[in-house]
């Protein structure tokens, strides 16, 4: 007997059956955006096998933890953090890397003005620099990444719904402009479209205390100290 007859199915060569409209592809930023709000979805270890290099972010512990090897080339990092300096700290060695690709790196709204001195003995040139205390934030951010003439975009966030958040990880994964958010860590517990999460922990001196909180195609649960 015919399985498929005998399951009740119709044949797709069936006569007097046609087609139906074949649905265009989904867009990959979209799927990316799927799969990062999604945290029941589960991804294949392949893909972290195939993953982009990413961009060196000068701490050794922690490139070992990123997939790909460094922060994401696109896409929205999220960092965690209730103190803006280590916070900087963290992604100014990246930051001096991007300023040599393209002309500006846009800050927004910055809880404290950027200090020239100390950015230039980290590598970052000042004059590359665009500080832009206007508000709304979310908006100054989503306008520079669809511009696409910046380095990376880089703003601290008080609050932000997912919608908000979601436009500016479209906007990094199409124009290729790295973004990343200062957000209060009070936020931990609710979802975020962001590729990348991270939580600054315990501060000493000599020591910062980071925990991986999300990230694409690898076990996320990472608590680095550096």
């Amino acid at each position: 007997m015919d399985v498929v007859a005998a399951a009740g199915l119709a044949p797709v060569s069936a006569p007097g059956l046609s087609p139906g409209p074949v649905s265009p592809p989904v867009p990959r930023a979209l799927l990316e955006e799927l799969l990062a709000e999604r945290g029941d979805l589960w991804r294949g270890k392949g893909e972290t096998a195939c993953a982009e290099p990413g961009l060196a972010s000068g701490f050794a512990a922690l490139d070992r933890a990123l997939v790909g090897g460094g922060w994401p080339n696109a896409g929205l990092c999220e960092i965690l953090t209730d103190s803006p300096g280590p916070g900087l700290a963290l992604i100014l060695p990246a930051l001096a890397r991007l300023g040599r690709q393209r002309p500006w790196i846009l800050m927004a709204a910055p809880p404290l003005l950027p200090y020239a001195p100390a950015l230039a003995a980290r590598g970052l040139e000042p004059g590359r620099l665009l500080v832009v205390t206007c508000q709304p934030v979310l908006w100054v951010m989503e306008q520079a990444l669809q511009a696409g003439s910046c380095a990376a975009v880089i703003g601290w966030i008080e609050r932000g719904t997912m919608a908000d958040l979601r436009r500016l990880q479209l906007a990094s994964v199409q124009t290729r402009t790295p973004a990343f958010v200062f957000r209060p860590p009070a936020v931990a517990t609710q979802p975020s479209p962001a590729g990348l999460r991270l939580q600054l922990g315990a501060m000493t001196p000599n020591q910062l205390e980071l925990r991986l909180l999300k990230q694409r195609g690898r076990s996320a649960t990472v608590k680095l100290r550096f």
